[in-house]
């Protein structure tokens, strides 16, 4: 897989992670708690709302171009991918809701989000009427990978795993 596309999982999963009252610091990619200190800093490196929503709406974009890569796949690992997508795409739905709480005031910005939350649910739709292996036909609407049988008929690996976003290479402008 591409980098790119490593880079795209790391941040929907990202999003996923975001819980009320929090905003996101789009230059060194990490969740800051509301208050004075995170108005300040937010000010001085110009981070905003239309920035953030930017962020959001290519991240979830590239996402659905990299669902499209494995929709016919026959290649387990791919299917174990698509399955990681699929359960990312809907713990990003967690985010931009809290999202949405977190700038209640903000008409325009909950309309932006009501709509890539809509778009979502599109994109689950129409990826439930795929022609996928049965497999992974049948964790598509599923909550979590977890209830969804392995596509290798193999338990699940016996550790957790998460991901530490680290990215000090990336410009505030390059999102």
């Amino acid at each position: 897989m591409m980098d790119i596309n490593k880079e795209t999982i790391s941040r929907l999963k990202f999003i996923g992670k975001i819980q009320i009252g929090d905003k996101v610091n789009l230059r060194y990619m990490y969740i800051q708690p509301d208050g004075l200190l995170t108005q300040l800093s937010r000010s001085f490196l110009q981070d905003n709302r239309n920035k953030t929503l930017s962020f959001l709406q290519d991240t979830i974009n590239k996402t659905f171009e990299i669902l499209k890569c494995y929709e016919r796949t026959k290649k387990n690992s791919d299917k174990i991918m698509c399955l990681n997508l699929i359960n990312d795409l809907k713990n990003s739905k967690n985010g931009l809701n809290n999202l949405k709480e977190t700038y209640a005031a903000d008409i325009k910005f909950i309309c932006d989000l009501d709509t890539l939350l809509q778009t979502i649910d599109a994109k689950l739709t129409e990826l439930d009427k795929a022609p996928f292996s049965p497999v992974l036909q049948s964790s598509i609407n599923s909550p979590s990978l977890s209830s969804c049988p392995s596509p290798l008929n193999l338990p699940p690996p016996p550790f957790n795993y998460t991901v530490e976003l680290v990215n000090d290479d990336i410009e505030g402008d390059d999102i």
